[in-house]
């Protein structure tokens, strides 16, 4: 693998690593008001983090 495919190749991954996320539009009407998965994480994130934060003060 040449220099060039190399530096090309790392600027492909970088420049899809900051794309826009697509948004998901759910056609079924049984899906509707589910959370994902990744939704629950990121609140669970969220609620360890502020307790975390009013354990110290």
């Amino acid at each position: 693998m040449t220099v060039n495919q190399e530096r090309k190749e790392q600027t492909t991954v970088a420049l899809n690593r900051w794309r826009r996320p697509r948004l998901r539009v759910v056609s079924d009407a049984e899906n509707v008001g589910h959370a994902s998965w990744i939704e629950f994480f990121f609140d669970l994130v969220f609620v360890i983090i502020i307790a975390e934060h009013y354990a110290v003060c």
